[in-house]
């Protein structure tokens, strides 16, 4: 008769998750300190900060207010199809150019196309009506093309796996929710201070969000969720690769 088997038993690695236990995943993502990426991402309701809503919202008033001597519904159109336009065109250069730079850029843009608005209403520049006309235009193509989608595009990309549905949820009902109380204030603002201020505003939240996008926003394209989460996240990496090093030893020996 042949002697029984000794085995050894093996130490778990505490840092192993089981797919199946997605709870236990989650709550483990939640209690580990902030990710760099989660900055950027819970920025995304920021966004609306920016003044967006309002633009589309009030163009044919924002046309009118200005002086614009072009029909003010024949501008909307205008805008509506730069919109599809530049939002098609950001939909094929965005794998070329990078996440990264390509939503930088059109952030800046569109603070500056602000800027320039608000100071011609607020100097009140006689003959150059079409400075707010090319403004908004510069505002939306810049919209459409890198900071309208590229943002929730990043949710799905910059979110760990155990919370992505929960983290989308929570910055879609943010977004709205700032949608919301800017558009209720942007009629108090315009007629306590002008549409120049409320410009300069938006402006200033733009200029502020490239800021912090600048310092936190990593660039995503070409890479793996696993090879961002490990990038985001260099002392669980460390972590892991230690645990997985006394793995290894307690097997072989």
């Amino acid at each position: 008769m042949l002697p029984p088997i000794q085995r050894k038993p093996v130490p778990l690695v505490p840092g192993c998750r089981c797919p199946e236990r997605h709870n236990d995943a989650a709550a483990s993502v939640a209690m580990d300190p902030l990710p760099v990426p989660l900055l950027p991402v819970l920025s995304v309701p920021s966004l609306e900060l920016g003044g967006q809503y309002v633009v589309f919202s009030y163009t044919v008033y924002l046309f009118r207010e200005a002086g614009v001597h072009l029909d003010a519904f024949l501008c909307t159109i205008l805008v509506g199809v730069m919109r599809v336009v530049f939002t098609s065109l950001g939909c094929v250069v965005v794998d070329r150019v990078g996440r990264r730079p390509l939503v930088i850029a059109t952030v800046l843009v569109c603070g500056a196309a602000q800027a320039l608005g608000a100071l011609f209403l607020l100097l009140d520049v006689p003959g150059a009506s079409w400075v707010p006309l090319a403004a908004v235009l510069l505002f939306v193509s810049s919209y459409g093309f890198g900071l309208g989608p590229i943002p929730w595009a990043l949710l799905g990309e910059l979110l760990p796996t155990p919370v992505r549905f929960i983290g989308s949820s929570v910055c879609t009902f943010s977004f709205c929710l700032t949608q919301f109380v800017v558009s209720y204030l942007f009629p108090l603002l315009m007629a306590h201070a002008g549409v120049g201020v409320a410009f300069l505003v938006f402006a200033a939240a733009h200029g502020a969000l490239g800021l912090v996008l600048w310092a936190f926003l990593p660039e995503t394209r070409g890479r793996t969720l696993s090879d961002l989460q490990d990038c985001f996240s260099p002392a669980r990496k460390a972590t892991e690769q230690v645990q997985l090093q006394n793995y290894k030893k307690a097997v072989d020996s």
